[in-house]
């Protein structure tokens, strides 16, 4: 059932009572649609515009020219999330949707 204004509005007034709601970075929505993403907490219509990633596409050549010396001297590394065992894999897709893990996830075998 699609949403109009008063559904939104009554929504948006039960998020705020119950202290659930989330606040979007980016058009301060308040409801319960809105989810903290870890780089940012966004509503359904924001998340659609948003791209971390390609945000400094334009400065990529000299991110690796900065950080090729050190990677060759291992002085830089990437963080893993390690988990073991194919038991683990589920929690640790879990935790990777939620935002939980720390660097790159793996599940060695």
């Amino acid at each position: 059932m699609p949403m109009d204004d008063t559904t939104h509005d009554a929504a948006e007034a039960a998020a705020e009572f119950d202290g659930l709601a989330e606040e979007c970075d980016e058009c301060e929505r308040r409801d319960r649609e809105v989810r903290d993403y870890g780089w940012a907490v966004l509503c359904p219509d924001c998340l659609g515009d948003a791209n971390p990633r390609s945000d400094y596409e334009d400065r990529r050549d000299e991110f690796v020219a900065a950080c090729l010396p050190d990677l060759r001297r291992d002085r830089l590394y990437q963080k893993e999330d390690v988990s073991k065992g194919i038991e683990a894999a589920p929690e640790a897709f879990c935790r990777l949707m939620r935002g939980e893990n720390f660097g790159k996830v793996i599940v060695e075998f």
